[in-house]
């Protein structure tokens, strides 16, 4: 998000990268302390609900639009080691027991 400002800053200004780089993180901390008070409770709300309804969603999604099977060789391959397998075969069998879910199992 501060990639644009920085940017403005060195055309603009002729400022370097350091200058607007500090410049934007000054004016980003500034307004961030001051509001600070006035969106703590909303942004409780978006980490807390929104955040994790929003990834949920996203990995939905991902599924639906890529694929079970092609998601699963990804999975597959991303396991590099007996050790890993091991390690992670509880996540797998929990989610396994949901009910309505099945999932690849090592």
């Amino acid at each position: 998000l501060f990639e644009a400002p920085t940017a403005t800053l060195q055309e603009k200004l002729h400022l370097s990268r350091r200058q607007a780089v500090a410049a934007i993180g000054a004016v980003g901390l500034a307004v961030g302390l001051s509001i600070q008070g006035i969106v703590s409770g909303w942004m409780d709300i978006c980490s807390i609900y929104a955040c994790p309804v929003g990834a949920l969603l996203a990995g939905v999604f991902f599924f639906w639009v890529y694929g079970r099977e092609d998601c699963l060789e990804q999975v597959k391959q991303d396991i590099a080691s007996d050790v890993e397998i091991e390690r992670m075969s509880s996540l797998y069998r929990c989610l396994e027991t949901a009910p309505g879910f099945t999932f690849w199992q090592p």
